[in-house]
């Protein structure tokens, strides 16, 4: 999954995942992981974003940003 937030912003996303999942990775001071919730009636991994471009990868046990 790959957004964009605009310079001089922030966000919240909302990312759905497997239950599996179990490794969430952050870069510090940009994508920060603030823990699961069900969102919509899916579990999901919520991340707050500074401006910038992300890439998630979703792999059944982890979360990778690039």
């Amino acid at each position: 999954y790959s957004t964009v937030v605009p310079a001089n912003s922030s966000a919240t996303l909302y990312l759905p995942v497997i239950e599996d999942v179990q490794e969430f990775l952050e870069v510090e001071s940009f994508a920060t992981f603030m823990g699961t919730e069900m969102h919509n009636g899916h579990l999901c991994c919520v991340y707050s974003l500074a401006s910038g471009s992300f890439d998630f990868i979703i792999t059944p046990t982890s979360v990778e940003i690039h």
